[in-house]
């Protein structure tokens, strides 16, 4: 989270892009004040969590506009990464070992080293940074069909 650019999630790729960039100028500031204080950024991607469940995600979803992604689809992507991620234990590990090393940036996946080179390659070519295939063919995917009354929210 916080160094790519996801479709249909403007407001949660700000957020982290934000947290990303504050850790990022701190590290920096810290480092020309000479100070002993170290910054660590965890940039994590899938971990095997209920926040597909929560409360908040499912009203987002129900309350996606028209225009955006089916957030029926969009929430079974967020389920299926979920259920291929490292467990939370896993990730609190990584992410002390990194303060001990004091690593700046901890990536909890090794998949993202690849994702990373990608994005600045296609960023200096020129090209969009995102692969948008698959995005497209969500977005304009058919929605599940329902009998009238039934499955809608409505």
């Amino acid at each position: 989270a916080g160094l790519g650019s996801t479709p249909f999630l403007a407001a949660y790729n700000v957020s982290k892009h934000g947290v990303v960039t504050l850790s990022e100028t701190l590290h920096h500031e810290l480092a020309v004040l000479g100070s002993e204080l170290k910054v660590s950024v965890l940039c994590p991607g899938f971990v095997t969590t209920n926040l597909a469940d929560a409360p908040a995600r499912r009203e987002a979803a129900r309350s996606a506009p028209p225009q955006a992604a089916r957030p029926d689809a969009m929430q079974e992507m967020l389920r299926a990464g979920i259920a291929e991620g490292i467990p939370a234990e896993q990730v609190a590990e990584q992410a002390l070992a990194a303060i001990l090393e004091e690593r700046l940036h901890v990536l909890t996946h090794p998949e993202v080293e690849a994702s990373l080179r990608h994005r600045a390659e296609n960023i200096i070519a020129g090209n969009s940074p995102t692969d948008l295939r698959r995005w497209t063919a969500l977005a304009t995917a058919s929605p599940p069909r329902t009998h009238p009354g039934k499955g809608t929210g409505d």
